[in-house]
This record gives structure tokens, C-alpha cells and sequence, in this order.
């Protein structure tokens, strides 16, 4: 699941990486007029996966790098390879 602010670009780059592996992510967008808090103070651009919290799109990039991503995606579920 990606939740972002409407509009936001990176959101769009984040949603094409997980297409381009074959995940089908869900989207939010939240408009940015509403105040949206975090249990974790987490900042959107947010990316789940299997229902956990990686990060924003720092974490995203840096586990699909590092080769940590494609082991998550499957582990979740949201991957049929």
C-alpha cells in the first residue's frame, strides 16, 4: 500500500518501481488540506508491505538496492514468482 499527498510525484515513481516488479500496489492519496498523524511519525510519501510499515521512499529504493525489496514482496504475498 502507498499512501501519499494528491499529486505528489514521487508517489507516481514509487507506484511505476512496484508495477515494473509485478506488484499491483493499493493507493491512497490524501488530500492536502487534511491533517493526517502517524503512529509512527511517519511522513507520506508511506509505503506497507504485508501490512508493516517500510518507510518513505528512501527505505523503498534502498531495500530494492540492496535486494531486500523482491524477498518482501513475495513474503507479503503481493508477488505470484
Amino acid at each position: 500500500m502507498v499512501i501519499s499527498v494528491e499529486g505528489c510525484y514521487m508517489s507516481r515513481v514509487v507506484t511505476q518501481l512496484l508495477y515494473s516488479l509485478g506488484a499491483n500496489p493499493h493507493v491512497v492519496e490524501v488530500s492536502s488540506d487534511d491533517k493526517v498523524h502517524y503512529e509512527h511519525g511517519q511522513e507520506l510519501t508511506a509505503i506497507f508491505v504485508g501490512g508493516r510499515l517500510l518507510g518513505g521512499v528512501d527505505k523503498l529504493f534502498a531495500a530494492h538496492i540492496s535486494g531486500n525489496l523482491i524477498p518482501q514482496l513475495k513474503e507479503a504475498g503481493a508477488l505470484w514468482l
